[in-house]
C-alpha cells in the first residue's frame, strides 16, 4: 500500500519537513501573509475593471455606430473623445458630416474626408471606408482622387453593390462610358432594382446604343429588364428580340412573371398587341395552343388557368349562361367548351367567353368552329363575333335552335386598321326589351383563325 506524507510548504519554499524516500507526497499551500492576500485581490479588482472597461467601450461603439439613431455632430464628437480611435465611430462621424442635419444645413465634406481617412489608418482594408471618402472627395470636387478611392474600394468589396454603383456613375462623369459599363454590370447583377437606373444612365450618357446596355445584362432578371426598358423607348421589335433570344424551357423556368407583366401592360398601352402576343406566347410551356393559327388553344385542351393569362381564354359564369371545359363531349382531343343556358328570359350574353387577338391590319383570316347542340331553343341564337369594344366587324350567323351534332360555322373577314384591342367573343343581343328565354346546351370545338396567303 502507498503511503502519502503531508508536509506544509510555507512561502519561501522549504517544507517543514523531509519526506522518507520513496514515499508519495501531497503539498498543502498556506498563505500567511496579507501581502498575498492583496496581490490577489488586486487581481481580481484589475480583471473586473478591465472587463468593465471593454463592455462600455463596446456599448459606446454600438450605441454611436447604430445606424437607426440619428445623433448630431456635437453628440458624436463627444463620443469621439472619449474613444479616438474606434473606426466605427469615424465612419459616423463621416457619413453624419456628409448629410445634412438640423443643426448643421450644409454637408461638411472636409471633415467627413478626415474622419473616413482616420477610419482607413485604423482599418487600411475597408472597402466601406473606401467609399465614404470618395463621397467626400467628389464632394470637395477632386473627382480624380474619388475615382481613385473608388478603384480601391471595389477592389476590396467587389460584393458591394453600391460601391460598384457610385464607381460606375463616377466613370461615366469621367466619360469612360464603356470602362463604366462593367460596373453597372455589378451593381446591378447584386441589386436588380438598379437595371433601370443602369439602362437609363447608360443609354443617356452612351449614345442610345442597345448592345451597351445588353452587355450590363448576365441573368434572365436583367435581360427581361431590358426587355422592359427598350418597351418604354419604344423599340417594340428589340422588345420581342430580347424574348426570342431565350430558350423557352428556361425562359419560363427563370423569368420573373411581375416583370413580364409589367411589360405587357406597358406593350398593350402603346397598342403593341402583336408584339405583346409575340412575347406571351414564348413564355407558353404547352405549344399545342398555337395550333390554332391567331387563336388560342381553340381546341380547349388547356383547361389549367394560365398564370399570364393575357391572350389566353377568359371564361366567367353570368345569369344567363355557366361556362366551363367538358371532357364528357368533344369532337377532337380531350376536352370541348360547354354553355349552358339558364332559361331566364331576355338572355344576353357577352364577354363570358373572351379571347384577347392579335391581327395584322389589311390581312384576311379565315375563321373555323365546329358547334354541336342539344335542346337549344331560342327566337334567336348566339353569334361567334369578332370586334372592337363590344362592336363586331365580322361575325357568324346566329346558331340555330335543336339539336344537332358537330357543324362547322366559318366567315372571312379582312382585319381592319385601329389600334384598339381586337377581341372574339360569344354575343347575344335581345333585339326587344324582353324575349322567350334561350334554352339547352352549346359545345364548341377545334376553333381557328387563319390568315391567309398574300
Amino acid at each position: 500500500m502507498t503511503t502519502q506524507f503531508a508536509s506544509t510548504i510555507l512561502l519561501n519554499g522549504v517544507p517543514s519537513h523531509q519526506p522518507p524516500l520513496g514515499k508519495t507526497v501531497v503539498y498543502r499551500f498556506t498563505f500567511h501573509s496579507a501581502l498575498v492576500r492583496g496581490i490577489v485581490l488586486l487581481l481580481w479588482f484589475g480583471l473586473i475593471w478591465a472587463l468593465a472597461w471593454v463592455s462600455s467601450r463596446h456599448f459606446l461603439v454600438r450605441t454611436f455606430a447604430d445606424e437607426r439613431m440619428v445623433y448630431s455632430r456635437e453628440v458624436l464628437q463627444l463620443a469621439l473623445a472619449r474613444l479616438p480611435n474606434s473606426p466605427r465611430l469615424h465612419k459616423r462621424m463621416a457619413e453624419t458630416n456628409l448629410l445634412p442635419t438640423i443643426a448643421e444645413a450644409e454637408p461638411d465634406y472636409a471633415q467627413a474626408g478626415q474622419h473616413a481617412l482616420h477610419a482607413l489608418q485604423l482599418t487600411p482594408r475597408h472597402g466601406g471606408y473606401w467609399h465614404l471618402l470618395a463621397l467626400a472627395q467628389e464632394g470637395q470636387g477632386l473627382t480624380a482622387e474619388a475615382e481613385q478611392s473608388l478603384w480601391q474600394a471595389a477592389a476590396l468589396a467587389p460584393a458591394d453593390s453600391q460601391i460598384n454603383w457610385a464607381l460606375a456613375n463616377v466613370l461615366v462623369r469621367g466619360d469612360k462610358v464603356d470602362e463604366s459599363a462593367l460596373y453597372f454590370r455589378r451593381a446591378a447583377s447584386l441589386s436588380a432594382a438598379l437595371y433601370p437606373l443602369a439602362f437609363d444612365t447608360l443609354w443617356q450618357a452612351g449614345g442610345r446604343k442597345t448592345e451597351l446596355l445588353e452587355s450590363i445584362c448576365t441573368s434572365p432578371v436583367g435581360r427581361v429588364s431590358l426587355a422592359q426598358y427598350l418597351a418604354e423607348q419604344k423599340l417594340y421589335a428589340e422588345c420581342a428580340t430580347i424574348f426570342q433570344s431565350f430558350d423557352a424551357t428556361t425562359l419560363v423556368a427563370v423569368t420573373p412573371l411581375p416583370q413580364v407583366s409589367q411589360t405587357l401592360a406597358q406593350l398593350f398601352e402603346a397598342r403593341q398587341f402583336a408584339v405583346a402576343r409575340q412575347i406571351w406566347l414564348r413564355l407558353q410551356p404547352d405549344a399545342t395552343g398555337t395550333k390554332s393559327g391567331a387563336l388560342w388553344d381553340g381546341g380547349f385542351e388547356n383547361p389549367t388557368p394560365l398564370v399570364l393569362p393575357h391572350f389566353a381564354w377568359a371564361l366567367r359564369d353570368s345569369n344567363y349562361a355557366r361556362v366551363g371545359y367538358d371532357d364528357g363531349v368533344h369532337r377532337s382531343g380531350r376536352y370541348s367548351l360547354k354553355l349552358l343556358f339558364t332559361g331566364r328570359d331576355s338572355t344576353t350574353l357577352q364577354g363570358e367567353v373572351q379571347q384577347r387577338l392579335a391581327l395584322e391590319p389589311g390581312r384576311r383570316y379565315r375563321f373555323e368552329a365546329y358547334v354541336k347542340s342539344e335542346g337549344h331553343v331560342t327566337t334567336e341564337g348566339p353569334r361567334l363575333v369578332i370586334g372592337v369594344r363590344g362592336k363586331p366587324f365580322a361575325q357568324a350567323p346566329p346558331l340555330a335552335s335543336g339539336t344537332w351534332d358537330w357543324q362547322l360555322v366559318a366567315f372571312e373577314f379582312v382585319a381592319p386598321a385601329t389600334d384598339e384591342a381586337v377581341f372574339f367573343d360569344i354575343v347575344r343581343t335581345p333585339k326587344l326589351a324582353y324575349d322567350e328565354p334561350t334554352k339547352g346546351v352549346l359545345w364548341f370545338d377545334d376553333l381557328k383563325l387563319i390568315a391567309a396567303e398574300n
